[in-house]
């Protein structure tokens, strides 16, 4: 999410045209910067920046999804900042990590 290269959301969003119409935004809360162990007030900063550029150059409705569950305190911290910045910026969010079908998968399934 935060914004270290081309290849980041915040560079790949400001390259998507911005003369087309887009109903939804659907963003994944990626998990890189959680194992990339990226300070909690940059991803911030990032998500701050998707949530205002999209209303302001899209005007459309925004959802965030999580990824599943995985063991990690950096990535549960980021999905808490998500729900802190969902009233305030009146977007979705998809939690598949504290989902509970998704918490009974099996492992073949989940492979699947």
């Amino acid at each position: 999410m935060t914004d270290i290269n081309e290849q980041s959301y915040v560079s790949r969003l400001k390259a998507i045209d911005k003369n087309i119409k887009i109903d939804l935004f659907v963003c994944q809360l990626s998990t890189n910067d959680a194992t990339k162990k990226i300070e909690i007030n940059k991803i911030k900063e990032a998500i701050c920046f998707i949530l205002d550029y999209v209303k302001k150059v899209f005007d459309c409705p925004i959802v965030f999804y999580t990824g599943t569950y995985f063991k990690s305190d950096e990535y549960a911290s980021m999905i808490e900042l998500l729900y802190s910045l969902k009233n305030e910026y009146h977007f979705y969010i998809l939690d598949l990590y504290h989902d509970e079908d998704m918490l009974n998968i099996s492992k073949e399934d989940y492979k699947r």
